[in-house]
C-alpha cells in the first residue's frame, strides 16, 4: 500500500512569497468593477481562478500582467 506524501502548503511548508496584492481593486469613474482583494501566491504553488462570467478573473489577471493599472 502507497501513502500520500502531502508537500508544500498541505505539509506545513510556507513558499517563498512570488506574488502580493494587498486591496488591489479597478473601478471605470463610478462602475467599481472589482472589490478590492487580497492575494498571496507562494512561489511553486498552483493557482486556479474561478468564478461566473463578470465576477472580476480577467481583469486580476490584466492587472498582474500590466496590462490594466489598478485603481
Amino acid at each position: 500500500m502507497t501513502g500520500l506524501a502531502l508537500t508544500g502548503a498541505d505539509a506545513g511548508m510556507r513558499f517563498p512569497t512570488l506574488i502580493h496584492l494587498a486591496g488591489v481593486g479597478k473601478s471605470y469613474g463610478a462602475v467599481n468593477v472589482l472589490q478590492p482583494i487580497d492575494l498571496t501566491i507562494g512561489d511553486g504553488e498552483f493557482l486556479t481562478i474561478l468564478g461566473p462570467s463578470g465576477s472580476g478573473k480577467t481583469t486580476i489577471l490584466r492587472m498582474l500582467g500590466g496590462f490594466t493599472p489598478p485603481s
